[in-house]
């Protein structure tokens, strides 16, 4: 029979005078990704821009225009504390706050060829009024290559115990003294640090992986001061480790700044050297007429940075593309990697 049918299709109409039930509301939830770009950018007197806000600032990824939503100073003294909201700011979109003080690693590529040993003890040297100028709450780590990668010092505030490693652990490898802050609550480059690896690396592009895979899970940017005599073989090609050590070097946002101890004005591992911070957002300098100026040239760009905080073009998928960042206003050098997102 039909009659139960027709008595629920009745019991569901409306009454009389009864506004009919609204059709349910649906609502779309459009979810913006965002990311994370870290820049340096000197001025026409090659220091450091500081001042500068999210309006400054115009990027594009893939081409195609992203809105800066922050730019936040991240650097040495008190413009470079971030206070909790920036802090805040940071962790909501994904991103863990830095520690305070800068991470500084030190890494020498040791050769002892005429053509190569007076630049590194030049570098070597130089680099102790480098560490005169950091702030004191900055953490330094030092490593060395030849044959394998060698880690001399872990991150410290003891700027003694990173003099005595140059001293004494480059040239001679005698193993420094512990520094005297000890394990304290600071980053620990040693956690992540594959000693295995670090043994077996017979280039320094397994070295740089081992650093990098070593760098990424500590927060925060860090700057690597790279002195050496490059890499590469004549064809420009490299190491299969490099490709994914500068995948680990840009997932643990670490800036490379090659400093060239070779003593000639061109020589054809230099394009290692500028291939790998170009890849980071860094540069290269060539230490062999000016060593003093090669590092004064760093100690500027990494006085501080701008943390970008970009959200990723609506039209654009996941995956790596393309950065391009540009000033609005000021006027300067604007030191990005080369692409963004994904590796």
């Amino acid at each position: 029979m039909r009659w139960p049918r027709l008595l629920a299709l009745v019991l569901a109409l409306p009454a009389a005078g009864q506004e009919p039930a609204e059709p349910p509301r649906f609502s779309e939830t459009v979810a913006v990704e965002r990311l994370l770009l870290d820049v340096r950018v000197l001025g026409p007197d090659g220091r450091v821009l500081r001042g500068l806000a999210a309006d400054d600032f115009r990027v594009r990824i893939g081409g195609r225009e992203a809105r800066v939503e922050s730019a936040r100073w991240v650097g040495d003294g008190e413009e470079g504390d971030l206070d909790p909201h920036q802090r805040a700011e940071l962790a909501a979109a994904g991103f863990p706050p830095p520690a305070p003080g800068r991470l500084i690693v030190f890494l020498f590529q040791k050769d002892l060829r005429a053509s190569r040993l007076p630049g590194l003890i030049q570098m070597k040297q130089r680099a102790r009024l480098t560490l005169d100028r950091l702030a004191p709450e900055d953490q330094v780590a030092l490593l060395s290559f030849d044959s394998q990668l060698r880690l001399w010092l872990d991150f410290t505030t003891d700027r003694a115990a990173v003099a005595r490693a140059l001293d004494e652990s480059l040239l001679f490898g005698r193993q420094p003294p512990a520094p005297d802050d000890g394990e304290t609550a600071g980053p620990r480059l040693r956690e992540a640090f594959d000693g295995t690896a670090a043994r077996r690396a017979d280039s320094i592009e397994a070295g740089l992986l081992v650093l990098a895979r070593a760098l990424e899970p500590l927060p925060g940017a860090k700057s690597v001061i790279f002195c050496g005599h490059g890499f590469g073989e004549l064809d420009g090609t490299f190491a299969a480790e490099y490709a994914p050590a500068r995948r680990a070097l840009r997932a643990a946002r670490a800036t490379v700044f090659s400093i060239d101890v070779t003593q000639a004005d061109r020589h054809t591992m230099e394009l290692g050297l500028e291939e790998l911070a170009w890849d980071t957002g860094g540069f290269y300098a060539r230490a062999y007429h000016f060593p003093g100026q090669a590092l004064s040239l760093v100690e500027a760009a990494i006085e501080g940075h701008y943390a970008l905080i970009l959200e990723r073009p609506a039209e654009l998928t996941a995956g790596r593309r393309g950065v391009e960042v540009d000033l609005v206003r000021a006027r300067g050098r604007v030191l990005a990697p080369p692409t963004i997102g994904d590796p």
